[in-house]
């Protein structure tokens, strides 16, 4: 099996790490990075993953970048396992895109927020599209380095097109090696057919820790340790969870206990939003409260939590 890890964050090089590292399953893995400069940084050096044990282990997988022009002459791989961010998803990379996908090629969109659900099945019409929804934790060190911070489960389901039957089991053979090969690279992977309700759970978890993090420039763990900011973080839940009903989800009934069990788990974490701001960056902002605004307003409902931690965001971007 081929697969093509896109994305040389934190989440592309620990998928890229470990799946190389795993060299009893036989996988031919390659990264496409961004940039030509990280690309031939890891070709020279290798690339460097730290376990949760502290353990350092430097990996070789196949590596290109957008920049290059030689896929036109490589064979198209099985799976494609999208790891740029939302805001990333351009028109450029989504050209890009249409030219690396074969017959038999499977996109897997490992994106935050929501969005990239109708994007990608718009852009890759012919395309077999899957979301994957990851608790796993990592952070990018350097440009060859990713340290793996956290054991999570990586859920993984089709995504359907509007007005489409559910999909045919006759696929599911090539879904499940899929999954068994993540087992194997060390990520407990799960198939999962309500991929949609595990990627609104994560939409909700990310619009309160995320925002509220970034704003007060504080770790995870701070906001279960504020009686008002979790006062807060739960009036942000049941706007949310307002919103999420008006499409017909119903979000997991323990949702605050997993919101509890995230701040807890990655206490000591700076959230990707805070990273973006302090390092002034375009946040994810548009795809996570953005996109509960946008829906409330379609559906002729109020967010006005939400709302307000848009445009405060968006204000800190505007700065920068």
């Amino acid at each position: 099996m081929y697969i093509r890890v896109v994305g040389g964050g934190s989440v592309g090089l620990l998928l890229a790490g470990k799946l190389a590292g795993a060299d009893s399953i036989g996988v031919r893995v390659e990264i496409v990075c961004r940039t030509a400069v990280q690309a031939a940084e890891i070709a020279r050096s290798g690339l460097s993953v730290i376990s949760l044990e502290g353990e350092r282990r430097i990996v070789k997988p196949e590596v290109s970048s957008f920049e290059e022009e030689a896929f036109a002459e490589k064979s198209k791989p099985d799976w494609i396992l999208l790891a740029l961010k939302q805001k990333d998803l351009d028109e450029r990379v989504l050209k890009w895109l249409s030219r690396q996908v074969g017959t038999h090629t499977g996109v897997v969109g490992f994106q935050n927020g929501i969005g990239h659900e109708e994007l990608l099945p718009s852009a890759l019409p012919s395309t077999a599209i899957y979301l994957a929804v990851t608790t796993e934790g990592a952070r990018r060190r350097s440009s060859v380095e990713v340290e793996h911070t956290g054991m999570g489960v990586t859920r993984i389901g089709r995504a359907l097109r509007r007005g489409s039957a559910a999909m045919s089991p006759v696929h599911r053979p090539y879904e499940e090696k899929l999954v068994q090969i993540m087992h194997q690279a060390g990520f407990d992977a799960r198939w999962t057919d309500h991929i949609e309700r595990y990627s609104w759970n994560k939409l909700v978890i990310n619009s309160i820790v995320n925002p509220l993090t970034a704003l007060l420039g504080i770790r995870n763990g701070a906001l279960i340790h504020n009686a008002e900011l979790v006062k807060l973080a739960q009036i942000l839940l049941a706007e949310a969870g307002t919103v999420a009903e008006s499409r017909g989800i119903l979000l997991d009934e323990d949702l605050w206990e997993q919101i509890m069990n995230v701040c807890e788990r990655t206490a000591a974490n700076h959230s990707s939003m805070l990273q973006d701001v302090s390092a002034g960056r375009r946040t994810e902002i548009d795809w996570i409260n953005g996109s509960l605004v946008r829906i409330a307003r379609e559906e002729g409902i109020d967010a006005p939590t939400h709302r307000a931690l848009y445009h405060l965001i968006k204000g800190m971007e505007a700065e920068e």
